[in-house]
């Protein structure tokens, strides 16, 4: 039987099932951790303040969508400040790095 015609019978694409006659084992995905632990990322942020995510993320051995979040989940206080919330809302780490010109 050929490929086209497996593919008419099946009613699928013909690439599919090339694909399968090459290799037909599941492939794992690899992902790289998403979770960072807090100290680590404090340590980084005091290190490196002006840093890109993904340099975080290959110092980290994380994603760069994981950076994202932790620094989403730790400095969203550091703006609340500035709208006049409380100073002690924010993490000690980042008082000392807060720019005073917002």
């Amino acid at each position: 039987m050929s490929v086209r015609t497996a593919a008419k019978l099946y009613d699928m694409s013909p690439t599919t099932i090339i694909n399968w006659k090459k290799d037909i084992s599941i492939k794992p995905i690899v992902r790289a951790p998403r979770k960072i632990p807090n100290d680590a990322l404090k340590q980084d942020i005091t290190d490196y303040p002006d840093a890109y995510y993904y340099e975080r993320a290959a110092r980290l051995g994380c994603s760069k969508s994981g950076v994202e979040a932790a620094m989403k989940a730790k400095i969203k206080y550091c703006f609340a400040r500035v709208q006049g919330e409380s100073y002690a809302r924010v993490p000690d780490f980042i008082r000392t790095n807060v720019s005073k010109s917002y």
